[in-house]
């Protein structure tokens, strides 16, 4: 092992260790690479909270992972990854960034203040609402934000609470539909908030609802063209659906332009019949008076006054008597009235207008061509009665209809795609994790043809070659190395031997005088070494010489 170091000399030798050190390095980073489960994606689309809490929870139950896109993706082993989500959600992860009820849950409620319970109990609102708003599939987050003024004894002023929020939509701006929802979501989830007291604004900073109401106007513009937009494409929607189950699908095209009156009026009407009359109340008054008196003479005396005369004048006397009668009726009648009080409300269609245009039939030609086929005029009438119909045409408000044979622009067959299973079963993610196999083994056999190419060049002196310096060396030194010539070298065997190696000493052996002075001692004892280090090669060339001979 001494001369074997020392024959390769230190630098060859730190050769060696070094290409034998980084070979075993890339074959154990290759074995730890195959030994790896594959990855999958777990979560995506976290924010730094959530990276960091998903991080910590699975150091803890010792499930490897990796972080890419600057803490935003997440990948765990692939077969991990379902009972992963499964577990995390079940511990509120990733919660949004926001913090909801679970925060009473591990809190000390021994010497807590009520103004601490009171920002938690805020808190914990905020980041339900923002986590029920984020879950909607057109909202990506959501920060909601909350000022609920606390409530004083002997205030005479009450303040109301309002609301801010701030969502990141998934496909650019939110409609307003789907504004009004979440002001409505919001509002009922708050005591004694109106919608009126919340904002919203998008990711953008564009003001999609404002608190003071000074949008309130577009907002209903906004929503009565929509309301518009909406009616017109249900009448469109309806009028396709039944002609093309008679002219068959992607044969038929529906504008459909709607003049909507959004005015809500109040009617109210009052209407007396005076043929039908009921008597309400009847009051009856009856008067009767009799009155008789006798008729005196004129003259006074004292015989008038006298007992006597009373009967003696009464048979003279005259009488007189008065009858009287009266009857009143008071009959009060009561005229039949009606009261009407009708709201026509907003959303009533003062002017609709259809088009309607249908493809036409095709026959197949002899040479494969399509020969285009207007439709009949009676199959046409049909078809515009029944569009008629279903759109609730009236003639009097000047609807109008248009209903048109026309040929539609062909366009070209779609190929067809043929969905074939995937070989043995595998996936493409099976087929990228052989593939990876198949180029780590590559690498690995040419590290170690490499490595093996290294080492053979290393082992051998420097210098020339084995042929190079045994053909520098002439004839004459051939001539010396060659073997005595038997039957067997001359046919080529490989009993032929050849000489003792050439000692490092003096030249005794060798008669430089018959060198013709060409070749220097320096030139013979490195062919010596040469033939010792390498004897098979040596013998080949030989040989070689010997043939060629």
């Amino acid at each position: 092992m001494k001369d074997f170091i020392n024959n390769l000399g230190f630098a060859k030798l730190g050769t060696i260790i070094g290409v034998t050190a980084a070979v075993l390095i890339g074959l154990m980073l290759i074995i730890f690479r195959l030994s790896q489960p594959p990855m999958s994606l777990l979560y995506s689309g976290l924010d730094l909270d959530d990276a960091g809490r998903i991080m910590q929870r699975l150091d803890q139950i010792g499930v490897p992972y990796e972080v890419k896109g600057n803490g935003a993706m997440i990948f765990a082993p692939k077969d991990q990854t379902l009972r992963l989500r499964m577990d995390l959600a079940g511990e509120g992860l990733p919660s949004g960034g926001s913090v909801g009820y679970e925060i009473f849950d591990n809190t000390d409620m021994l010497g807590t203040t009520s103004f601490v319970q009171n920002i938690n109990r805020l808190r914990a609102l905020e980041g339900e609402l923002s986590r029920t708003i984020a879950s909607l599939k057109t909202v990506n987050s959501a920060r909601v934000h909350l000022v609920l003024p606390e409530r004083s004894l002997f205030g005479k002023d009450k303040r109301e609470p309002t609301a801010s929020i701030m969502i990141s939509g998934r496909t650019g701006q939110m409609s307003a539909s789907q504004v009004q929802a979440i002001q409505n979501l919001v509002a009922s989830a708050v005591p004694s908030l109106s919608p009126n007291h919340i904002s919203i604004i998008d990711q953008q900073g564009n003001l999609l609802a404002s608190a003071s109401g000074e949008d309130t106007q577009a907002a209903f513009a906004a929503s009565l063209e929509e309301r518009t937009a909406s009616f017109q494409r249900h009448t469109q929607r309806q009028v396709e659906e039944i002609v093309s189950r008679i002219v068959g699908p992607d044969k038929v095209r529906v504008q459909v332009n709607a003049e909507i009156d959004f005015n809500r009026v109040v009617l109210q009407s009052e209407t007396y019949d005076p043929e039908s009359q009921v008597a309400r109340s009847t009051q009856t008054i009856e008067e009767s008076a009799n009155d008789s008196e006798k008729a005196q003479s004129e003259g006074v005396s004292v015989t008038n006054n006298l007992p006597e005369t009373d009967a003696a004048s009464g048979a003279d006397a005259t009488k007189s008597s008065s009858n009287s009668n009266r009857t009143e009726e008071t009959v009060n009648f009561e005229i039949s009235r009606t009261t009407k009080t009708e709201t026509q409300e907003a959303g009533q269609v003062k002017h609709l207008s259809v088009a309607v245009a249908i493809d036409g039939t095709y026959m197949q030609a002899a040479d494969g061509s399509q020969d285009y086929q207007p439709r009949t005029q009676e199959e046409m009438d049909r078809i515009t009665a029944l569009v008629r119909s279903t759109i609730g045409y009236n003639e009097e408000r000047g609807d109008t209809l248009e209903v048109l044979n026309l040929q539609f622009a062909q366009s070209p067959p779609a190929e067809e795609v043929e969905i074939s299973e995937p070989f043995l079963g595998l996936t493409s993610d099976d087929y990228m994790r052989i593939g990876e196999i198949v180029a780590l083994v590559i690498v690995a056999v040419i590290l170690l043809l490499v490595f093996r190419t290294m080492l053979s060049r290393v082992g051998t002196p420097a210098g020339l070659g084995p042929a190079p310096a045994l053909a520098a060396a002439g004839g004459a030194d051939a001539a010396q190395l060659t073997a005595p010539q038997d039957s067997s070298a001359a046919t080529g065997g490989h009993t032929a031997a050849l000489p003792p190696p050439v000692s490092a000493g003096p030249l005794s052996n060798l008669d430089i005088s018959q060198i013709d002075g060409a070749v220097k001692d320096t030139s013979v004892k490195k062919v010596g070494e040469l033939v010792s280090a390498h004897p098979e090669e040596s013998v080949a060339i030989l040989r070689g010489w010997l043939h060629e001979a």
